[in-house]
């Protein structure tokens, strides 16, 4: 993942559209959607709406309530996804709750879809 880290802390609640070309890293609650090289939902961490990421790792006690489209997604002991998730590779511990669907992509389609949505990104700076 990248070096630049926007950080919101547990203190934080968002709503919006998350645009980065780095980590997002989220021990707080953001509602809406990201695009970004990577996201770490931390632990008690909330995550509402979709992620179009490089890399996403949830960590225990951390809740995505939306659809995740990544080529790289790791789920640890306790963590909770409601939602559709689209991946190339993905690694689950035992304990962690998926309750939708896991769909794998091959990689080039995964590259297609993060350019057009990293795109929307670029076209606004």
């Amino acid at each position: 993942m990248s070096k630049d880290v926007s950080i919101l802390e547990n203190s934080i609640s968002i709503n919006g559209t998350i645009f980065s070309k780095g980590l997002v890293d989220i021990s707080g609650s953001f509602e809406g959607t990201i695009v970004s090289d990577g996201v770490s939902v931390k632990d008690g961490g909330f995550l509402k709406g979709d992620c179009y990421v490089d890399e996403i790792i949830l960590a225990g006690n951390s809740v995505v309530d939306g659809n995740i489209f990544a080529k790289k997604i790791k789920m640890f002991k306790g963590a909770t996804i409601n939602g559709t998730i689209k991946y190339n590779l993905l690694s689950v511990e035992d304990g962690v709750k998926v309750n939708g669907q896991c769909i794998f992509v091959e990689e080039d389609e995964i590259e297609d879809v993060l350019e057009n949505e990293k795109s929307k990104f670029n076209e606004k700076i």
